[in-house]
């Protein structure tokens, strides 16, 4: 049986997503209305999708009416709650346009300098101060069923540290969901996106250094990009897998994986590959890893493990979060973007401001 059709679930998942979807953007209230009406998980994106394209049509009507402000956020709000119609694998695999589309339509107003840019194996938005020319740039990667949309959150509290930022999907992930299968092997993906960003270094604008921040599944995709990747320089890895057992797995993911790598089969080989034995020798930038003690997955072994293995690691670890510590956010999220901000320029003081500004 799959996932979706399991009788009396919608509850848990609910309370299982519950401090993700607020992360995201979600309001609580509304989170939990919605929910509390889903009889099923087959009916789970269409809850979430009419939602999304109630205050998408609110916040089109306020930017026509010249509140730019309420137009920002209710398009924001729609992104995110379009974004979460996608996180449980159900094979109608709706909403990764949409949420795409509000947050585009969101950034447009809200920061226009944001420039989206794509090559064969991603797409990604690029934000990054005006008059900050040489800020060093951080990619942030997502997981499974993640998409840069649900990690603005991370990407706003990046540019409060100073640094510009490029969230992608990646195949498998968010916009690319459908059209292309996910793959172990993102460290093409990564250098694909840092070949887009060496193509648009300019006088006005040409990115210091050059980190990483991967969440989730995303966080064995970043740890692979470190270890082969020499133009990466630091790397936060927020609730990172070390490596997979198919058969511990749980049904949601084993179901997305499936669905997004179109056969069992495929999704096996995928499980298998995902183990960063093999890596742990060649990473030598700086790395913060980030864990929850809540965050328990059986069949998933935690990127924490190469703490012990990399001299360069280092583990911050808070006992009650969840996973991608969404529940805890004021736990890690402060900390860790100093800590890489630092990394990446290191004439930044500690509350990540430059000393010559």
């Amino acid at each position: 049986m799959k996932f979706i059709d399991l009788n009396d679930i919608v509850p848990a998942v609910a309370a299982g997503t519950r401090s993700r979807a607020l992360a995201t953007g979600a309001e609580a209230n509304e989170y939990d209305e919605i929910t509390a009406t889903i009889p099923s998980l087959r009916e789970w994106p269409e809850a979430f999708i009419a939602a999304g394209a109630r205050h998408r049509a609110r916040g089109r009507e306020a930017e026509r009416s010249g509140d730019t402000a309420a137009a920002v956020e209710a398009l924001f709000a729609a992104a995110a709650l379009f974004h979460l119609a996608t996180c449980v694998p159900h094979p109608g695999r709706r909403g990764h346009r949409e949420a795409a589309e509000a947050m585009k339509e969101g950034l447009r107003i809200s920061e226009p300098t944001a420039t989206y840019i794509s090559g064969a194996s991603f797409v990604g938005v690029l934000r990054r101060a005006p008059n900050l020319a040489s800020a060093p740039l951080v990619i942030i990667v997502p997981g499974l069923d993640s998409s840069k949309e649900e990690f603005r959150y991370v990407a706003d509290a990046l540019a409060l540290q100073g640094l510009a930022t490029l969230s992608i999907d990646g195949p498998g992930q968010g916009e690319l969901a459908e059209s292309l299968p996910l793959r172990a092997d993102y460290t093409p993906v990564v250098s694909e996106a840092l070949d887009a960003i060496d193509d648009l270094r300019n006088a006005d604008w040409s990115p210091s250094r050059i980190g990483i921040a991967a969440l989730s599944l995303g966080g064995f995709f970043g740890t692979t990009a470190l270890a082969q990747e020499p133009r990466l320089k630091a790397g936060l890895i927020v609730s990172g897998p070390h490596s997979f057992d198919w058969e511990q797995l749980p049904l949601p993911v084993t179901d997305t994986l499936e669905l997004r790598l179109g056969s069992v089969t495929a999704a096996r080989q995928f499980a298998d590959a995902i183990d960063l034995t093999d890596m742990e020798s060649s990473i030598t930038q700086p790395v913060l890893i980030v864990t929850g003690g809540a965050d328990i997955i059986p069949g998933v072994a935690p990127a924490a493990i190469l703490t012990d293995r990399i001299p360069s690691a280092t583990h911050l670890f808070v006992e009650d979060g969840d996973h991608l510590l969404a529940n805890a956010s004021s736990s890690w999220i402060p900390q860790a973007t100093q800590w890489l901000a630092f990394r990446l320029n290191p004439e930044a003081d500690a509350t990540g401001a430059r000393n010559d500004q």
